[in-house]
């Protein structure tokens, strides 16, 4: 056995020499080439300035190319110097390797390139673009956009043009013969806009490593037709598709238009939920997805709103909630389940956001004029994010010491006296206020016909009443107190008195678009109020300079 020691390797100093590394995503031929699709400035941001980004042009000289995005990385390598010594006899060279640096930065190109479009060099915005990057002045102070007319007359000449070339003509004919009709017809897939393409085409820079196998939690089902029978391919057997199981289901209530039809769904997969702007048969039933979801849920909970909506069909969310405890209010909140499967909701109408119970139209019952719901928005009514920790003990119904907070379950009530919230959320049955309670309860103010708008109410009267209910909502929130005498203006004044000092559409008969006329009656669109504003602030303005000329003129010096 040989107990010579073994030699060590030599230790040597390494050198402060910094280098940086490119991993590029090619073969270089040409250093110069490479370099110019790499940037100077974008070389000296990624390495001295710590950027994480570095992008390659391949095409350089295209400002509409997208480049490959690179990322500069922190790396700890070291750059050798190798040098080859042949032999003349031919046998196995001497090779040497000197550590010259360090490498601390390193960008790589790891991602896919982005889909590329190349607009027509001809088009006028390409010039310009060309124009501006090469800073010709004259080019891009001949600039004009095109008209329709310059379009149609470049797409005819373009026409022309391509019809010359293709029959290959000798100059025998002339080509105006060949210019087809006055107006030109724009060729299949191009559009005469002439619209560049997205400053980026893909949002998956790197490919996904799926295996080419399907998800895992998919599952094959059989496609099924609007009548829940098996759709067949042309050799009679089922067609099959993959459904994610795990998919998230939104358990929305049934919602419907106030113009649907009045017709009791056939089905429950008639009311999807979402589909807030399709047209929809009145629920009789909760959605599938809601029904499959009830095993899920507290049934005693379940029985309790049934029975509340027996008691009366149509409720806020608000009124409807302080009828439970607040143990049931937070498994309610959790479940999201409770509320679709006993009632349904209206998008727009006198019944807007209100769960109506299931079978129940409000458009067919005249009594519904007592359920229909008021709402004023409240604009100087600031929205403040609470502390994390804050709406965690609101949630659990504790206080800021962590005691049980007494809830408050008169807050959807309005009596005249007291408000509880900051917003005016109201059904008429749950106005006391002894004034506005008189005319709700007038047998004179019921119309024939359901409206859209004033629901069964006449449009003078739901205007008073909304007027009166305004003044002392807003008037508690100052602070005050509104009597009955100081809104007599508005209980005496003419019906027709009434609907004039409203502020209307200009056409009463239009048929409002569904989530179109969701604003409050008596609330400036919002181009008025963007004129009103504008218009106070250049009154303010001039007020304020005429008061600096008047202190001006008053002035004398000594």
């Amino acid at each position: 056995m040989d107990d010579a020691p073994v030699a060590l390797a030599p230790a040597l100093p390494l050198p402060q020499t910094p280098f940086y590394s490119v991993e590029y995503p090619g073969y270089v031929a040409s250093l110069d080439r490479a370099l110019e699709t790499l940037p100077q400035r974008a070389l000296d941001t990624a390495f001295r300035r710590n950027a994480t980004t570095l992008e390659l042009h391949m095409r350089p000289r295209d400002p509409f190319a997208h480049p490959i995005q690179g990322d500069v990385v922190r790396t700890s390598n070291l750059v050798l110097k190798v040098v080859k010594r042949k032999r003349k006899d031919g046998t196995r060279g001497e090779y040497t390797a000197t550590v010259v640096g360090s490498v601390g930065k390193t960008a790589r190109f790891r991602a896919m390139a982005d889909y590329q479009y190349i607009p027509d060099p001809q088009h006028h915005i390409v010039k310009l673009r060309h124009a501006l990057d090469a800073m010709d002045v004259d080019a891009i102070k001949a600039f004009r956009f095109m008209t329709d007319k310059d379009r149609a007359q470049q797409q005819q000449q373009k026409a022309s043009q391509q019809a010359v070339d293709a029959m290959d003509l000798d100059g025998t004919i002339d080509p105006q013969l060949l210019a087809g009709p006055s107006v030109p017809q724009v060729p299949a897939g191009e559009s005469p806009l002439g619209l560049l393409g997205p400053p980026l085409w893909s949002r998956n820079p790197v490919p996904l490593l799926y295996g080419y196998k399907r998800s895992p939690v998919s599952v094959e089902v059989d496609v099924l037709d609007q009548n829940g029978n098996p759709v067949l391919d042309s050799e009679g057997n089922a067609k099959k598709r993959y459904v994610n199981k795990a998919r998230w289901k939104g358990y929305a209530p049934a919602v419907i238009n106030f113009a649907d039809s009045t017709v009791h769904s056939p089905c429950p997969t008639s009311c999807v939920p979402h589909s807030r702007l399709l047209p929809q048969a009145l629920p009789k039933a909760p959605p599938a997805v809601v029904e499959e979801a009830r095993k899920t849920v507290n049934p005693k909970l379940v029985q309790r709103v049934v029975e509340k909506l027996s008691e009366r069909p149509v409720w806020t969310r608000t009124a409807l909630v302080n009828q439970f405890s607040a143990a049931e209010e937070r498994e309610m909140q959790n479940s999201k389940v409770v509320l679709p499967l006993c009632a349904y909701m209206f998008n727009d109408g006198p019944w807007r956001d209100t769960f109506v119970r299931l079978g129940y139209d409000p458009r067919q019952d005249p009594e519904a004029r007592f359920y229909q719901r008021l709402y004023f928005r409240n604009t100087a009514n600031e929205m403040v994010k609470k502390a994390t920790m804050a709406a965690k003990k609101k949630a659990k119904g504790t206080g800021e010491d962590g005691k049980p907070e007494e809830r408050n379950t008169k807050s959807h009530i309005f009596d005249g006296q007291q408000t509880y919230t900051d917003t005016a959320v109201f059904q008429l049955c749950d106005i006391t206020d002894p004034l506005l309670k008189e005319l709700i309860d007038d047998p004179d103010a019921v119309r024939e016909t359901v409206d859209e708008r004033d629901g069964w109410y006449k449009e003078s009267a739901i205007t008073r009443i909304k007027g009166i209910l305004r003044r002392k909502f807003f008037g508690m929130l100052d602070g005050r107190t509104v009597t009955d005498a100081d809104c007599m203006d508005l209980v005496n004044l003419e019906d027709e008195v009434v609907v004039s000092r409203t502020i209307k559409v200009n056409n009463p008969n239009r048929k409002l678009r569904p989530r179109k006329n969701n604003m409050a009656k008596g609330a400036e669109r919002p181009e008025d109020a963007i004129a009103n504003r504008l218009r106070k602030a250049m009154q303010d303005q001039h007020d304020k300079k005429a008061a600096q000329e008047s202190d001006s003129d008053e002035y004398v010096p000594d």
